[in-house]
């Protein structure tokens, strides 16, 4: 959460960008509610932790009746988790 109210939140109010934040409470709750949402109500999915909330996410995208659609929602990773393995992968390979 330090990383959100340091940074992340002023960065999206000062570029009036809108949001929903979603605290996650327990083991696979972020795929609980990405398979139960209704993403048009957004453009993206940003994931603020390590691998294993994309995993959830990616999960719950998978899991719902409309997956072929809901698979093609934007992801965006904020690596927040204490190895983020994907997002040092990701980061040699753009080199």
């Amino acid at each position: 959460m330090a990383l959100y109210n340091g940074h992340i939140q002023r960065m999206l109010t000062e570029a009036d960008i809108p949001h929903t934040l979603f605290i996650t409470e327990r083991q696979n709750h972020a795929r609980d509610l990405v398979k139960n949402a209704d993403l048009t109500q957004w453009d993206a999915l940003v994931i603020l932790s390590g691998d294993g909330l994309l995993f959830e996410v990616v999960n719950g995208l998978m899991e719902r009746p409309d997956w072929e659609k809901a698979i093609q929602t934007p992801l965006g990773i904020l690596p927040g988790g204490s190895g983020n393995a994907l997002a040092a992968s990701v980061h040699h390979y753009t080199r």
